[in-house]
């Protein structure tokens, strides 16, 4: 996946590499909508070739998963099944396999859920409060630009407790 990424001094990394920077990154924003937005400017830099190959894989994902109840293949499957092949990292040790499967799931599993924001563009976007089991995935649908705070919060001026509190007050919860 992100075998043509860079580094800021120009060099091309291993692919294995390349998916274990990214993931350190993006662990390191605790901001699930930050986290998006940091994912969404990853892609981006992909080459048009790279990212079309993705956008197809990925809108074959949602599409299997918008038929769970007769595959049983939601996002979640989708993810466990498929984060080895898109991620390939090479672990040395089980205690490094362990602490580091749970945030490639559910890169890949958001990569799905999040398909319309991470891939077309879509304004009008999920922000994700977490993955649950079951395929009950607590989201807030539709556009956020009409309230004030948003554009705070894209510029990681505040983070999403700030804008859980904020809806709340404003009774849009």
């Amino acid at each position: 996946m992100e075998k043509a990424m860079q580094e800021e001094d120009g060099e091309k990394l291993h692919a294995a590499d390349a998916v274990q920077k990214t993931v350190e990154k993006l662990k390191i924003i605790t901001d699930r909508s930050c986290r998006l937005l940091a994912l969404r400017g990853l892609l981006k830099k992909l080459p048009v070739v790279n990212f079309d190959v993705l956008k197809f894989v990925f809108q074959h994902f949602v599409k299997v998963s918008e038929n769970c109840k007769l595959n049983s293949m939601d996002s979640k499957n989708l993810a466990i099944c498929w984060w080895p092949t898109l991620l390939p990292i090479e672990f040395n040790d089980m205690g490094r396999f362990e602490q580091m499967r749970p945030h490639l799931e559910d890169l890949v599993q958001t990569m799905i859920d999040q398909y319309p924001f991470l891939f077309c563009g879509k304004e009008a976007f999920v922000m994700a409060l977490g993955h649950a089991s079951g395929g009950e995935v607590a989201t807030w649908w539709g556009t956020l630009l009409w309230w004030p705070g948003f554009e705070r919060m894209r510029s990681g001026e505040v983070g999403e407790s700030s804008l859980v509190a904020g809806l709340r007050a404003e009774e849009k919860w």
